[in-house]
């Protein structure tokens, strides 16, 4: 447990680090959720107010997630380029998790920083209030939801074993999200042939099912997309592990 809380205060502590940049974050945020409500009242004007908070509650909620889930491929991309990863890899602890828990600490910082504007106009345009029997729920699906895409994450940084940058990879990563993901257009309006392609990927159960769980008020209708989280984490898990040990083999330590 206490090397658990020294990983998340590192990663807190590297989440403050340049407060200027946290700053223009913080207002590039608040500029996009407002070009977001102009740009999608314009659309919806003629369909009911209803149909409109409900829209950009989802549209907050996924601007939330995606400023506070990890970016852990460039930090192990930056391990891996600095030569560092040598020093990690001979630690007690396992990768993935000191990974983990220093992304905890730093989408923490994230979240308080970044993320309470978020919450608060969240609360403010949401119409209804969530059931408190689904709310556990809720919570729960964005927990394996930020475990999901801290694997994927993960998986991505390892490809910095055989590239020196993975600046190509993350913006195909950024296109296939903005495609199938939902974190930037709501799923509901998604053509059915993409949708139906889309509920068997992983991306879309990092962001887009977790953003339509909101106006579910019966505890039924989250099971399917937790039990869906669950088997992508325990997948991804297993590829992340293989892709590791074929990649540990690449890595060469040169002494003088």
């Amino acid at each position: 447990m206490t090397l658990r809380l020294m990983m998340i205060r590192i990663g807190l502590k590297r989440s403050v680090a340049n407060r200027y940049a946290f700053g223009f974050y913080l207002f590039g945020n608040l500029i996009s959720i407002a070009v977001m409500f102009f740009l999608w009242q314009s659309v919806l004007r003629h369909r009911p107010s209803a149909v409109f908070a409900e829209t950009i509650t989802y549209l907050i909620f996924m601007q939330l997630l995606t400023a506070v889930f990890p970016k852990t491929s460039f930090a192990i991309h930056d391990d891996i380029r600095t030569g560092n990863i040598a020093r990690l890899l001979l630690r007690p602890v396992p990768l993935l998790i000191h990974y983990f828990w220093e992304s905890v600490g730093y989408s923490f910082g994230k979240l308080i920083f970044i993320g309470i504007p978020d919450v608060i106009l969240l609360v403010v345009v949401r119409q209804s209030a969530l059931a408190w029997q689904t709310l556990p729920l809720l919570v729960m699906a964005v927990m394996l939801g930020y475990v999901l895409y801290f694997e994927l994450e993960a998986i991505i940084g390892l490809f910095s074993f055989y590239t020196y940058s993975i600046w190509g990879i993350n913006t195909f990563k950024a296109a296939v999200l903005l495609a199938v993901s939902g974190n930037v257009f709501p799923v509901n309006f998604y053509p059915a042939a993409v949708k139906t392609i889309a509920q068997f990927l992983p991306f879309q159960y990092a962001f887009g099912a977790i953003g339509e769980l909101l106006s579910q008020q019966q505890a039924a209708d989250f099971w399917p997309t937790l039990f869906m989280q669950s088997l992508y984490i325990a997948t991804l898990f297993g590829v992340y592990h293989l892709q590791l040990k074929i990649a540990i083999q690449r890595v060469v330590i040169q002494g003088g």
